[in-house]
């Protein structure tokens, strides 16, 4: 039997005591170590939680992370660990793979910050950076790669039943991805906030009220920046994400549907033939033949 153990790769879960850690899900789970800084390490993932909480790690955290910096130990960002190494000024003039869900706040908060949105993981050496998700896959692949080999990164992918073709080069599915840095924050805000709401569209005079300004004025600059109103914006948002759901999930049609906000699979099928020149049971069929979906 192949046991599940730390045999060539070792790692520990830190804090700055030996309190429960709470996950933003609710989960506790007990660090195993407190910081040490005469502690080795190979790297340090920095995982900083929601959003503002993620600019608020106690004192003991900012200082640990910043002296294991020093000393020449790399810190890898995931998620909104990425705002925490940013606030400890550890990306100012570089660029940092960042989810597009924080791109705003990222750029509101460290301006001097180059956000990149369609790389799984950057390395820049002293610090690595993550938008986390399924790309956290991409990065820890790599760095079983480079430390340990390539065959057992192979393994690691079999092991965790990982199509291959699905690693390192496969971007988040994220239509409009231009519109998340057209320079207009308006449409950046909105894009970010449509992404959010998938499954619960808001009204365009919803997302515009989210954001302190008229409907008008928002309707305004999608025209401008992307030649369509924000309601085709948000539709074609929610039918991609639909196209992803159909190729990558054995989901039914309806609950698709439901999961991409649309009030019924009638006004799915409509919308999703429209665009895409067939309706999404023959869409997924197609796919299949084709070898692209497995059966």
């Amino acid at each position: 039997m192949d046991f599940s153990r730390q045999i060539y790769c070792q790692w520990s879960l830190l804090s700055k005591d030996k309190t429960p850690v709470r996950a933003s899900c609710g989960f506790e789970i007990l660090p195993t170590e407190i910081f040490n800084p005469q502690a080795k390490f190979d790297y340090l993932l920095v995982f900083a939680g929601l959003m503002p909480a993620a600019l608020m790690a106690p004192p003991e955290t900012r200082d640990y992370l910043q002296r294991m910096h020093a000393q020449g130990t790399p810190l890898v960002g995931i998620d909104t660990g990425v705002m925490l190494l940013a606030q400890l000024g550890l990306l100012d003039a570089r660029e940092c793979a960042m989810h597009f869900h924080h791109k705003t706040d990222l750029e509101e908060n460290f301006p001097a910050v180059r956000p990149v949105l369609d790389q799984p993981f950057i390395d820049l050496g002293d610090v690595i950076t993550c938008p986390g998700g399924a790309r956290a896959l991409d990065l820890i692949l790599h760095l079983i790669g480079k430390h340990c080999g390539k065959a057992r990164a192979q393994k690691a992918i079999r092991q965790l039943m990982i199509d291959p073709k699905h690693i390192s080069n496969t971007s988040a599915h994220m239509p409009y991805a231009n519109l998340t840095d057209c320079g207009d924050w308006r449409v950046e805000k909105a894009v970010a906030l449509m992404e959010g709401h998938v499954s619960t569209p808001l009204q365009v005079s919803e997302l515009a009220g989210l954001m302190g300004i008229s409907t008008r004025n928002l309707t305004r600059a999608f025209h401008e920046q992307a030649g369509e109103s924000p309601a085709v914006v948000f539709r074609n948002i929610r039918l991609a994400s639909s196209h992803w759901l159909l190729l990558n999930t054995n989901r039914s049609i309806a609950q698709i549907a439901y999961e991409c906000g649309f009030a019924d699979s009638a006004h799915f099928n409509r919308w999703f033939h429209k665009t895409y020149s067939l309706p999404p049971n023959e869409f997924r069929q197609s796919r299949k033949r084709l070898g692209q979906i497995d059966s």
